[in-house]
């Protein structure tokens, strides 16, 4: 094969590869973690859907912040906890509107240290769970791959290992979500024929359903998780009444003997994994979203 010079630009203005060739560099670059960085950058991502925006790049996935199995809305701060922040090459948060509880301890984490992602909604409404929309999660591993490069600029190899992973992950992820897209679409065209609708229990999945243009027909909390009126109760045990309730999507915090009482135990109901604590990778995670909606009425 002749060699040639090509330059490959990643991410306008910042950051660009002179590969020789560019096809050797990007095989040698995903064919393995970047152990190295793993070794020497101290990540801290306060959940497990930042971290896992890591595994796309290359890299290993780093401790979170807030422990496996502890709901971000119970999470309560511990000098263990500041410290690591403050020993933290990079912090990954949602920034102190979604995370409340780390505005005093960021405050003290010098700006150049931390990544705020919450601040790059592009409309869909993400409110208080952002990541489970697939753009938002795209521009987050974007803005992430950016900030590694950044950081690792006395690394050259390292930081174009970063920047070729990113390119291979944005072709997969935009194949991906289109399949998923087409899938979805005809699934809720099925739904709809049938008059039929789920309901989640925790309204956190909006993220998701506003890229894929799904809607949920009822919900039991809010997305900060406030319990329902006597009102709601009523009107989702009528729509169950009425049959158009096709299943519920329940997370860890639903409530199944309030399910029961309202809904009876013959409506299917379909675990969904909000904060990714079985999901190892990105495309899985979204997988879980798209398998639980898909499962609803078969």
């Amino acid at each position: 094969m002749r060699s040639f010079v090509r330059q490959v630009c990643f991410l306008p203005l910042l950051f660009c590869l002179w590969a020789t060739p560019v096809v050797v560099l990007a095989e040698a670059a995903l064919t393995a973690p970047i152990n190295v960085l793993n070794n020497t950058l101290n990540i801290v991502p306060t959940i497990r859907p930042l971290a896992l925006m890591l595994q796309p790049l290359g890299m290993q996935l780093p401790k979170t912040l807030v422990p496996a199995g502890v709901s971000p809305h119970d999470f309560s701060l511990r000098a263990s906890h500041i410290r690591r922040l403050r020993e933290a090459d990079l912090v990954l948060w949602l920034g102190p509107e979604l995370e409340p509880y780390l505005a005093s301890a960021m405050a003290q984490v010098p700006a150049h240290k931390q990544l705020v992602l919450s601040s790059i909604d592009t409309g869909n409404g993400w409110q208080q769970h952002p990541w489970t929309s697939p753009d938002y999660l795209f521009h987050s591993v974007q803005k992430v791959s950016q900030a590694l490069v950044l950081l690792m600029a006395a690394q050259p190899r390292e930081a174009q290992a970063i920047a070729i992973h990113f390119i291979a992950f944005s072709k997969q992820w935009r194949a991906s979500t289109n399949t998923m897209r087409g899938r979805l679409k005809q699934q809720q065209q099925q739904l709809s024929q049938q008059q039929q609708g789920y309901i989640v229990y925790h309204d956190a999945i909006n993220g998701f359903e506003g890229y894929f243009g799904l809607s949920h027909i009822a919900r039991f909390t809010d997305a900060n998780d406030h319990a329902p009126g006597a009102k709601r109760l009523a009107q989702i045990a009528q729509l169950a009444g009425e049959g158009k309730v096709a299943c519920v999507l329940v997370d860890h915090e639903a409530r199944h003997k309030l399910i029961d009482a309202v809904l009876g135990p013959h409506i299917k109901r379909i675990s969904i994994d909000i904060l990714a604590l079985k999901s190892d990778n990105l495309e899985a995670y979204m997988a879980g979203f798209e398998n639980a909606i898909l499962a609803c009425n078969s």
